[in-house]
């Protein structure tokens, strides 16, 4: 191999190795903030059970505090995403309603509805009656498809509050 004569060109060979090495090095080197699976993991089994309450006149689900504390050891923006992203998981989990269990979607649509906030509005800006995202505890797996897609979309745009 020559030798390279020129103190610049050797300087600039050096540093753009430096560069490369240092961007090898922080695209292979996990982040335990992001590492989501434990989370899904421990949502799935939670022993909650959805019930009728009268003095609300809604099905209400009984572990709201359990998620809460589940999903307070992770960045409340990484919990969106990674909620979002498994709203249309149709695996069985613990919770049940009726004496059968509810898919990891539901699950994951509790979640979210305790840790983000979106109002969908008309054209015209009111409120609007009906959206994809707002799901019931009966949601079947196109209304979870649809759900998904529609929090993507609020995702994307970066326009949900945090609770």
């Amino acid at each position: 191999m020559k030798k390279i004569r020129f103190p610049a060109l050797r300087f600039l060979l050096i540093l753009l190795l430096m560069i490369l090495f240092i961007g090898c090095s922080i695209n292979s080197t996990p982040n335990n903030s992001n590492n989501t699976g434990p989370i899904l993991t421990k949502l799935s089994e939670v022993h909650g059970t959805y019930q009728w309450n009268d003095e609300i006149k809604r099905i209400v689900y009984s572990k709201k505090g359990l998620i809460e504390e589940i999903l307070s050891s992770q960045d409340p923006h990484i919990s969106v995403r990674t909620l979002v992203s498994c709203l249309n998981d149709l695996s069985p989990t613990n919770s049940t309603m009726d004496g059968k269990a509810v898919v990891m979607g539901l699950i994951c649509y509790e979640a979210l509805s305790q840790t983000a906030y979106y109002e969908h509005t008309t054209s015209n800006g009111d409120i609007a009656e009906k959206w994809a995202g707002h799901i019931q505890p009966s949601a079947t797996a196109k209304e979870l498809d649809a759900a998904k897609r529609a929090w993507e979309i609020v995702l994307k745009s970066k326009s949900y509050v945090l609770l």
